[in-house]
């Protein structure tokens, strides 16, 4: 006779099991990911070496070399920020001044036009600004680097007085069909020079914050993030 006790103590370990396996494969498919990403700045670096040794006079395999390092560095260090992006420490903070300070971190084209239109209703609200001005930076960076031939980027803010809800949208050619689905999963968008783990941090980070993230995309047509974060002031 099986004991309603025992039946659910077998679902709690099958469960467990589960998660278990679960994880194993995530963790197995996001490290062989993350070796095949810093394959190429590795090699790149080995490459050049062999040149110098060839021709130690001939110092130009050099820029080659800092320019992988730095690339194998932002690969870890996204791949660092995705995994803490949970831990967030609140403070009260003017909401508009975050969006503002993220668009002054990336440089604008020329031919980008900005339009800013931010809601003077936006307070403060009790965020991490570190993070949540990440957030934005990779948004507004992403937005720039999908208008290579130039176009407009707006950024909005609202207060809907349950939520701040902050728009970034972009008129370049869309994101393709084929990555919309994984393109908050870990290595799930494979932008040229990219992580791979931008976005996914990007949602770690919001919903850390109690808050969502969503886009909608038309091919030639661009996309528009959208962030909604709930409000919270510390008393």
């Amino acid at each position: 006779m099986v004991y309603a006790e025992d039946l659910d103590e077998k679902v709690k370990e099958l469960a467990t099991r589960l998660m278990e396996r679960e994880l194993f494969e995530e963790i197995g498919r996001i490290s062989s990911e993350l070796a095949h990403d810093l394959r190429g700045p590795i090699q790149t670096i080995r490459n050049c070496v062999y040149l110098l040794e060839q021709d130690p006079e001939d110092l130009s395999p050099l820029a080659q070399i800092d320019d992988a390092v730095r690339h194998a560095s932002s690969i870890l260090d996204g791949f660092r920020e995705f995994y803490r992006g949970h831990e967030i420490f609140r403070s009260n903070t003017p909401f508009n001044s975050i969006v503002e300070h993220a668009l002054i971190d990336v440089e604008i084209p020329s031919g980008v036009k900005v339009k800013m239109s931010l809601d003077p209703e936006v307070g403060e609200v009790s965020v991490d600004p570190t993070k949540m001005r990440r957030v934005f930076y990779n948004l507004i960076k992403n937005a720039v680097e999908a208008m290579p031939d130039g176009g407009n980027l707006t950024i909005e803010t609202e207060d809907t007085n349950e939520n701040i809800v902050v728009i970034v949208s972009d008129t370049g050619m869309g994101i393709p069909e084929d990555v919309r689905d994984g393109l908050f999963r870990p290595f799930g968008s494979k932008k040229r020079d990219g992580s791979g783990l931008g976005l996914p941090s990007c949602r770690r980070i919001v919903v850390a914050h109690g808050g969502e993230i969503s886009f909608e995309s038309a091919d030639g047509r661009g996309t528009a993030f959208t962030v909604v974060i709930p409000k919270m002031t510390d008393a």
